[in-house]
């Protein structure tokens, strides 16, 4: 069984996980890595992407919704509009 999209799951897989600007304050970047399939440096979905590309499409694995946050990440596409 693979990352489930539930909170608590949600909240495991990126805790201890954060990546941000040194200056900023409200420090949101979260980090989900999945060996081999997700590179940290593109960062975590947010609360609209993994709504959009999970829940509302429904897929409850977040390691498939990290995949798809990070191919949008990669080729510039927001997640959010």
């Amino acid at each position: 069984m693979g990352l489930e999209l539930h909170f608590f799951d949600f909240a495991q897989a990126v805790r201890g996980f954060a990546n941000w600007l040194y200056a900023c304050s409200v420090r949101c970047k979260r980090v989900v890595e999945v060996s081999g399939k997700v590179d940290p440096f593109y960062g975590g979905p947010e609360y609209e992407t993994a709504a959009s590309f999970g829940s509302y499409c429904g897929v409850d694995s977040l390691a498939a919704v990290s995949v798809a946050n990070q191919l949008c990440n990669m080729y510039g596409l927001d997640t959010i509009s």
